[in-house]
């Protein structure tokens, strides 16, 4: 589909809407990924509902997620070490996976794929008319290591590992290299900054639903 800023940032404020509800409830969902993301976009506004609760625990009992079906590349590097973060604030548990799952968008590479492959891409609109040969090569993108997070045998320290080696040295570059695959973030006003706030390794620098509900990328103002 077309996912421009504007549905990009309706999509990402919903699902914060839904982690406060949780929140409000006591409870940090533990499973935030694309597949329990639903979203009808048949209208001119996407609604969004989040599923599979199954994984929700409280706060504070963040390494139980290891021992439930929580999806290990969507969480967080001190749940995947079974450690609290500096802050104990297991609520950047949820917004953590929320800024994997925004990673995953900008390379259109699942995060878990731990094997070589190519992604096809549906043509826009504007391409559908091209030559057959031109068509099927414009519409595969390789990614010769997988996904981001991906690494053999699921290893949760390993997965960790390659968390910190994408945030410190390959998230900018990275955004910029896959812009013309996915959605294109890093040119984007404050999109980097959003990400990468989410993504930060320490939870006392991650945003929480809250702050990141109001970081100027979402703000509805005119871009430039």
């Amino acid at each position: 589909g077309d996912f421009g800023r504007v549905f990009v940032r309706d999509v990402v404020r919903q699902i914060l809407e839904g982690l406060l509800e949780l929140a409000d409830c006591g409870y940090i969902h533990g499973d935030i990924k694309p597949d329990n993301v639903m979203l009808d976009a048949a209208s001119s506004h996407p609604t969004v509902k989040l599923i599979d609760l199954g994984s929700a625990v409280r706060p504070g009992r963040e390494e139980a997620l290891l021992e439930t079906a929580a999806t290990l590349e969507y969480m967080p590097p001190e749940a995947l070490n079974a450690t609290k973060g500096a802050s104990g604030d297991g609520w950047k548990v949820d917004t953590w996976a929320l800024g994997a799952m925004i990673l995953e968008w900008a390379t259109m590479a699942p995060l878990w794929l731990s094997y070589p492959c190519r992604v096809y891409l549906e043509p826009s609109d504007g391409h559908r008319h091209r030559s057959s040969t031109r068509h099927r090569e414009g519409l595969f993108v390789a990614y010769p290591h997988g996904g981001l997070f991906a690494v053999s045998g699921k290893n949760p320290c390993k997965i960790a590992q390659r968390q910190r080696e994408v945030q410190v040295s390959d998230l900018p570059l990275l955004l910029d290299d896959t812009k013309r695959h996915g959605i294109p973030l890093g040119r984007w006003r404050h999109g980097l900054s959003f990400l990468a706030s989410l993504l930060a390794l320490d939870p006392d620098d991650r945003l929480s639903a809250r702050a990141a509900a109001v970081h100027p990328f979402l703000l509805k103002t005119p871009e430039p």
